[in-house]
């Protein structure tokens, strides 16, 4: 079932949230060890346990582990909250066999560890499994059926991990990879009707077994003609909801919001796409949704971030204004055990001397919370507190944001683990590092 509905399409927009208890506090950042060029990082926690898990996109791997890829994923895990780790090490050790991209972590309530990443293009996306905090490692267990090409993973589970689903971009069409063996197998649904170049940048699962994602779709250059081996497309995007039924087999598209062309990415290798809008999602422990999402009304100039609320899915609240200051990208939303409980975090340029100068200078990552559905939020806190200990770190913040993602997690007791990506501008992949805080 394929159901299109338009909601909501925002003429004018309210003012920002307004910021009222007490504030945040987090520990100062830390870099993520070992020197390597990290790309973007995720993180896990453990639902029933202290246990808390980062995985990171080790740029050159092979470098140092002989039996890595070009491009490999190395997991750690911290067993007391994220106050130690353990130290980091590859998932899968599959030298000669391409890159590795893109890392998904959830923990199922038994304390199975589920890594989804991208294994190259075909197989594409992967799962392994562990159910020894990552010591050993089942897998890889492929998904992709008669896909010859995947890309851009975002993983969830339901609490159980018995019912695994994985949102993927296979071009100018949106699948989701969905399994009720707890990921030994895996059936394809295509859950797109339009041609756009379709990414999903968050998802969820909710109390009563509905599973939703946040997606772009974007038009554009490399869209026009269907230059398929392209993609990191030009034009507008398309903000959706997708919902999905517990079993995978109904499913409607949601039209949210669209925002104009990105604003540019100047540095070398750096895709057309890479500040376009994005949107993520969380339902809380009543099924409440939230979405926070950015876009532009101009082609080129800064996003704001925007936030929705919904009880089903399938009709939203008129969008709030969140953050309108500098350009905001990236955001992660995750909800707290409680009802009403979210937890933002996203990246912005506010410090800069100006905000369009090709992606470049004075970048922080900030967190804000909400106890009661969005309606207000706590003052912003800005977790990238250090103004030195690397090169591409200033008092204003850092160079560049080192890929366009990032985690953010809630553990058993309520505390929020960030990990974000940090890097001097040189060029996309280079130079840079990881790092990451916790708080409450």
């Amino acid at each position: 079932m394929a159901v299109a509905l338009l909601v909501l399409t925002p003429t004018s927009f309210n003012t920002a949230a307004t910021s009222v208890g007490s504030t945040p506090t987090f520990d100062s950042e830390q870099p993520f060890p070992g020197g390597g060029a990290y790309w973007e990082p995720t993180i896990a926690a453990d639902p029933s346990s202290s246990y808390v898990y980062q995985a990171v996109t080790y740029i050159n791997a092979s470098k140092t582990c002989s039996g890595c890829p070009g491009t490999a994923i190395f997991l750690r895990s911290s067993k007391d909250g994220g106050a130690t780790w353990g130290e980091a090490r590859p998932v899968s050790l599959a030298r000669g066999r391409g890159w590795q991209f893109d890392p998904q972590i959830k923990v199922a309530t038994d304390g199975t560890v589920y890594v989804v990443f991208l294994q190259t293009f075909n197989p594409g996306s992967v799962l392994f499994k562990s159910t020894d905090h990552g010591a050993t490692w089942s897998g890889p267990f492929t998904m992709n059926g008669p896909i010859s090409y995947n890309d851009k993973p975002i993983l969830v589970i339901s609490p159980s991990g018995q019912d695994v689903y994985v949102a993927l971009n296979v071009k100018l069409a949106s699948y989701v990879a969905v399994s009720h063996d707890a990921g030994q197998s895996f059936a394809q649904v295509q859950t797109s009707n339009e041609s756009l170049w379709w990414y999903s940048y968050g998802g969820t699962y909710a109390p009563d077994g509905s599973v939703y994602f946040a997606q772009a779709g974007e038009a554009g250059a490399k869209t026009n003609g269907k230059r398929t081996n392209q993609g990191h497309t030009d034009g507008i995007q398309k903000i959706f909801v997708l919902k999905m039924n517990h079993e995978g087999t109904a499913w409607e598209n949601v039209y949210v919001d669209t925002s104009a062309v990105a604003t540019s990415c100047a540095i070398s290798a750096c895709y057309a796409d890479y500040f376009a809008a994005q949107a993520s999602i969380a339902a809380d422990a009543a099924g409440n949704l939230l979405l926070a999402y950015t876009r532009n009304d101009v082609n080129g100039t800064a996003h704001k971030m925007y936030l929705r609320t919904s009880s089903d899915g399938a009709s939203w609240s008129s969008p709030v204004v969140f953050n309108d200051q500098g350009d905001n990208n990236f955001p992660a939303v995750v909800a707290g055990p409680s009802a009403g409980d979210f937890r933002l975090a996203w990246q912005d340029n506010r410090n800069a001397g100006c905000w369009d100068c090709g992606g470049l200078g004075s970048w922080n990552t900030w967190y804000s919370q909400t106890t009661d559905g969005g309606g207000t939020w706590t003052a912003s806190v800005r977790l990238s507190n250090l103004g030195g200990g690397a090169p591409y770190k200033t008092p204003h913040g850092y160079a560049f944001p080192d890929g366009d993602y990032f985690g953010l997690a809630v553990d058993s007791v309520g505390t929020n683990h960030v990990i974000w990506g940090e890097a001097d501008g040189s060029s996309l992949y280079c130079c840079g590092g990881t790092w990451y805080t916790r708080g409450a």
